[in-house]
């Protein structure tokens, strides 16, 4: 029975339960109504239908209907029944996703990785790569309803289906039941013809259905009895279900307590309905009301009782309002009406009783290992102490999968003081916004941890997963791990703590172990990691150990398998639909950081785009930010002036308002080098002297730091274009030295390269030859010609010669150097997409965004995101200077 709980798809677990992605039924015999439906059945491709009216009118019988009669036309369906929980953006579209794989089940493969990292914020990205997902996913036609679409009322939800709706395949078509008029834009569809609205005046049953439904109660009215009982339900569906259920057999005996509309149904409905019931019946009534759906095992636990089977198949041949939720007729759930009358009896009554109900739900769902609607009974029976202590495990399943953003969710539901007193559950709460990007409440939470750790034999493994933590914190924002909280029995004291805890500490060592110039050490750690992180379903933990293995190749020079290894890892991320997550972009990043080594550009600039929209999506600055400097430094290579600087100033800004030094370190080397390449000594100066303080002081060890040798590197250009020969010497061999002691090789190269030109210069040209020829055999084996670049005019002369003397490296090397100097340096931008050369060439012929929303069918809001990314190509900041920017580029035909 657990399984049939839970929607389960060959992407992974999505945790939907399959009794909302299917019509309610109820077990009566209903009255077709092929004439209110068809406006839903045939609505023309890419259409929307909307059916809103009040509660009871009959609108999920109607939309069930037009369902199963699509269904039974071989239309691909699909359906979700909102809930509360749908308020959640991430739960909302997990939902929507699962909905539409009932009948597809390849849609959206690897949308769930990313809406695990994505915050709400980037819903437009979302909406579009759903839009994108139902035009490549969805085979043939696909009619997508969403019932009791009033539960949502988080705008954020709304605006993403707004989206959508502007970019819907016209395959595809929508139906929204809701008691409230959506808050959607619709004006344009139903100006277009692309809006079915159907409300309260359609469904009211007509005379004649009346009539035939009273007939299969088994109702005898005369025509005098029915126009009576008519005029008083005015058609409401529900008004004549009830009437039916009071009448009876005798016609005659409740039409004297005539009822109105909805106003008096709780009132009939104690009075007529419930009372007729035995007092048995009535308190199973109650007593389930607190569910929002149940099957008879579970009916029986609340209740204590072992006849649920019994009393649902009664309440069936009754007609009381009970729907079943599958096909297999094991979930039920009561009409919204008829619970929320039971439950008000409940709370009027009996309110003592619900503690223990909500309880004894709680234990159930545990023993069925449905842990989160565990949680929530025991909440809503106010068991905080109970809720906690059900979070630690069900939160320890949300971290092995890599589900931070369920795991905050769940965590939220709990009060502060029941969160403070669990060391486990702060840590768990840590890990969330540490990867939410929030890494000052990370921090945070890791103290609080260390305030609540017990003093028994769990406390040692808690300590030392904080010291994980901590140090993990220490890497996203500084590329140094606390290395005082990794000592050497921590792994030791992690031995039976989970995989992925000990995969975390792992890398951590291997940061660690870098950071000292350890790097086989540090390999050692990162294979472990690897190893720990294919025992779970954590994408991020698996991803971030295959990125500092690729990391570690290139920084030990072997280009070639850091590029071997990133794209087998993307392989890997691809097969297990990894490929929208956090993790696959840092991998991604780490491939253009290989390939522009290489001195391929585009092939870089490529997987760097990727790696940006996917780290913006999900919000991971620490990284975004990285990313961003390795991308501006390749567009620098390409020529990209306006995206380089784009990439340069979002840089800036997330290393200055997140505090994330290492971007700010690294921006600052780039920028350095960049000036340097333009003959500009003074701000490369500056540059430097920035960099410079952010990284202890070097002191006169043999062996640097990493982010040393980075910055001796720049410093030795810099000593280079001022002409200072002896620094130029004592820098270069320091890294030298230092690299080949750590084997950083892929220092060594540009240090070589570095002391070959200040060889030349001072005449020691058999030397700098022989000191040439070494770099360039171990570099041409990977291809790793970037450390070469704007060194000076003498290497790029001996390089020249090498070449016309037969050295094949140096042909290599040479023919690359060649390729760059002669390429264009004209001013170029990213590709535009074909909505975006719509838009820009309306906007060239003056037309305004409302008026460009009307002609293509795109919300103003719409309109107004796709001219921000315009803009951010353009390098421009308004309509006028896009145009001009556009036509200087020959996007757009001269004026």
């Amino acid at each position: 029975m657990m399984g049939e709980r839970r929607a389960v798809t060959e992407a992974g677990r999505l945790d939907v339960p399959p009794t909302i992605l299917r019509p309610p039924q109820s077990g009566m015999e209903v009255i077709g109504r092929p004439h209110v439906f068809r406006a839903i059945t045939t609505l023309p491709p890419g259409a929307v239908g909307k059916l809103v009216a009040p509660a009871g009118s009959g609108k999920t019988t109607v939309l069930g209907q037009a369902y199963r009669e699509l269904r039974q036309a071989g239309v691909a369906v699909g359906w979700l029944s909102a809930t509360s929980l749908a308020n959640d953006f991430h739960r909302f579209m997990l939902q929507l996703i699962a909905a539409v794989r009932v009948s597809q089940p390849g849609f959206a493969a690897t949308l769930p990785s990313l809406l695990e990292g994505s915050s709400a914020r980037r819903y437009q990205d979302i909406a579009i790569k759903l839009a994108l997902a139902f035009a490549q996913d969805v085979e043939g036609r696909l009619t997508l309803f969403i019932d009791d679409y009033h539960c949502v009322d988080r705008r954020i939800v709304h605006r993403t289906l707004a989206i959508l709706l502007d970019h819907l395949p016209p395959e595809v078509s929508l139906v929204l039941g809701s008691r409230a008029e959506p808050e959607l834009p619709l004006g344009m569809m139903r100006a277009s013809g692309r809006l079915a609205e159907l409300g309260w005046e359609d469904l009211r049953f007509s005379r004649a259905e009346a009539a035939e439904l009273f007939e299969l109660r088994g109702c005898a009215l005369t025509a005098e009895q029915l126009q009576h009982v008519y005029e008083q339900t005015e058609g409401w569906a529900t008004g004549l279900q009830l009437a039916t259920l009071d009448l009876g057999g005798d016609a005659g005996a409740g039409l004297e307590q005539a009822f109105t509309r909805q106003v008096h149904v709780t009132d009939y409905w104690l009075d007529s309905v419930l009372g007729r019931l035995s007092p048995s019946m009535q308190e199973f009534l109650l007593q389930t009301s607190i569910l929002d759906a149940f099957n008879t095992r579970l009916c029986d636990a609340v209740c204590g009782r072992d006849d649920a089977a019994t009393v649902l198949r009664e309440l069936e041949r009754l007609n009381l309002f009970t729907f079943r939720l599958d096909d297999d007729q094991v979930w039920f759930r009561y009409h919204h009406l008829f619970r929320e009358f039971l439950i008000q009896r409940l709370q009027e009554h009996s309110p003592q009783r619900l503690p223990a109900l909500h309880l004894a739900a709680s234990r159930w769902f545990e023993a069925e290992g449905l842990m989160s609607e565990a949680i929530d009974f025991a909440l809503r029976g106010n068991a905080v102490e109970r809720a906690a202590a059900l979070l630690v495990p069900y939160g320890r399943a949300l971290f092995r999968a890599g589900r931070f953003k369920e795991l905050r969710l769940s965590i939220a539901q709990l009060p502060m003081s029941a969160l403070n007193d669990s060391a486990e559950l702060c840590i768990l709460n840590g890990w969330s916004h540490a990867y939410g990007g929030e890494f000052e409440r990370a921090w945070v939470w890791a103290e609080s941890a260390q305030s609540a750790i017990p003093d028994d034999a769990e406390g040692p493994a808690l300590e030392g997963e904080i010291s994980v933590l901590q140090s993990t914190l220490g890497v996203i924002q500084n590329d140094e791990p606390n290395r005082r909280t990794l000592h050497d029995g921590l792994l030791d004291q992690l031995d039976g703590a989970e995989s992925s805890v000990q995969a975390f500490a792992h890398i951590a060592f291997g940061y660690a172990r870098r950071a000292e110039g350890r790097l086989p050490a540090a390999q050692r750690h990162i294979d472990a990691a690897i190893a720990l992180a294919e025992r779970n379903e954590c994408s991020l933990i698996n991803m971030l150990a295959r990125y500092n293995h690729s990391a570690l190749a290139l920084l030990q020079g072997e280009r070639r398998v850091a590029e071997h290894s990133a794209r087998g890892s993307l392989q890997l991320a691809d097969a297990r639909h990894w490929s929208e997550g956090m993790g696959a972009a840092f991998v991604r990043s780490q491939l253009g950081a290989a390939l522009y080594e290489a001195n391929r550009v585009e092939e870089a600039i490529a997987e760097l785009d990727e790696a940006v929209s996917i780290l913006r999506a999900t919000e991971a600055y620490g990284f975004l930010g990285v990313a961003l400097v390795l991308r501006a430094r390749a567009h620098w290579a390409a020529g990209h002036s306006g995206t380089l600087r784009n990439d340069l100033r979002d840089a800036e800004e997330i290393g200055e308002s997140r505090h994330v030094d290492r971007v700010r370190f690294k921006k600052a080397l780039l920028e350095a080098r960049m000036a340097l390449a333009d003959d500009r000594p003074a701000p490369a100066s500056r540059h430097l002297t920035r960099a410079r303080a952010l990284v202890r002081d070097p002191g006169s060890t043999e062996q640097w730091s990493e982010h040393v040798e980075q910055l001796q590197l720049v410093a030795a250009r810099l000593a280079l274009a001022e002409g200072c020969w002896d620094e130029v010497q004592a820098l270069a061999g320091g890294v030298s030295r230092s690299a080949m002691s750590a084997r950083r090789w892929y220092h060594w190269v540009e240090a070589e390269a570095l002391a070959t030109e200040y060889l030349l210069a001072t005449g020691q040209r058999d030397t700098a030859d022989e000191v040439l020829r070494k770099a360039l055999a171990f570099a041409a084996e990977e291809s790793l010609w970037r450390p070469f670049f704007y060194i000076g005019p003498r290497l790029r002369e001996h390089v020249a010669a090498l070449g016309r003397a037969g050295v094949a490296a140096a042909v290599a090397l040479d023919t690359v150097l060649s390729a760059t100097a002669g390429s264009s340096s004209t001013p170029k931008c990213d590709p535009l997409h074909a909505r975006e050369t719509q838009i820009l060439s309306l906007v060239a012929e003056g037309v305004k965004n409302r008026e460009i929303g009307e002609r293509l069918f795109l919300s103003e809001e719409t309109v107004k995101w796709y001219l921000k990314s315009l803009y951010r190509k353009l390098d421009v900041g308004n309509r006028t200077a896009a145009v001009a920017r556009a036509r200087e580029l020959g996007l757009l035909e001269p004026a």
